[in-house]
């Protein structure tokens, strides 16, 4: 039996990449809103968003172009398009969950399925975009056209503060970047976890 089904889904998305999870991590940490337009979206269509995180901290002119349009389908598919293969898009977020050994258990298929509610019904992209609360989406908007955050471990955030004043402005501690990969990787998880929507924090998974 998987007892922590949740936990379970992000370690085959992420395996051993910590710039995977590290870019959902950042992403979601950097732009909540998002949790406003999930009843509109899958799951995994989230997870394809986080490249948006690299493009700010890149500060991509086409990602910057189109945060002026205020055309949420137009910028979400821009980030889709852009995201490299070697990044979270939706070849190897699928190809993790559902070709990855061992099998997904029947827990894990269950809970993947009700994460993704459209893959089944197929609806279209745009249509749901558009019943999407205009407030959350100004919100989003606001939120990818602010400067990204900088995290550091405990012993970089003190000579941060200390070179730079007493300023901390931009920074995040984040304790586990001073772990072995395997700790850095549970840690981005259980921060995931925490930060997503409530369809997952209603599971069994914490």
């Amino acid at each position: 039996m998987d007892r922590k089904p949740t936990q379970s889904l992000l370690k085959r998305v992420f395996g051993y990449h910590i710039d995977r999870a590290a870019l959902a991590h950042h992403f979601l940490y950097e732009t909540p809103s998002m949790l406003g337009l999930y009843s509109n979206l899958d799951f995994e269509e989230v997870l394809a968003l986080s490249h948006s995180w690299r493009l700010r901290a890149d500060r991509d002119p086409g990602l910057t172009s189109l945060l002026s349009k205020r055309d949420v389908h137009e910028l979400f598919s821009y980030i889709f398009r852009h995201t490299p293969p070697n990044s979270l898009t939706f070849e190897n977020i699928r190809g993790a969950i559902h070709r990855s050994n061992p099998p997904l258990s029947q827990t894990g298929s269950a809970l993947w399925a009700r994460l993704n509610p459209f893959q089944e019904t197929k609806r279209d992209f745009s249509e749901r975009l558009a019943r999407c609360d205009s407030a959350h989406v100004q919100k989003a908007f606001e939120e990818l056209g602010k400067p990204t955050k900088t995290y550091v471990a405990p012993g970089e955030y003190a000579v941060r503060v200390y070179k730079y004043g007493k300023s901390r402005e931009g920074l995040v501690l984040l304790p586990y970047l001073s772990f072995s990969k395997s700790g850095q990787i549970a840690g981005y998880i259980k921060d995931i976890i925490e930060l997503i929507c409530p369809e997952i924090k209603k599971t069994k998974s914490e």
